[in-house]
């Protein structure tokens, strides 16, 4: 696990959150166990308003099947 630079950036990376998540939630189920953990230090990072990102990211999330081998 190497963090990327891409991630520096400071508000964009909250719009691109959801699209990014979904991505790598496809890839990892085992995402969605450090999700809460990983968004609450990205939001703690960027404090924004961010209420409708949490909407839509739980959405996401309810939305994502969740594959148990």
């Amino acid at each position: 696990q190497r963090p990327t630079q891409q991630q520096q950036h400071p508000a964009p990376a909250l719009l691109q959150l959801p699209a990014l998540l979904q991505r790598q939630l496809q890839q990892h189920q085992l995402a969605l166990v450090r999700l809460p953990a990983l968004l609450r230090k990205q939001l703690q990072q960027h404090p924004l308003p961010h209420r409708k990102q949490q909407q839509l990211l739980q959405l996401a999330l309810v939305r994502l099947p969740v594959q148990r081998p």
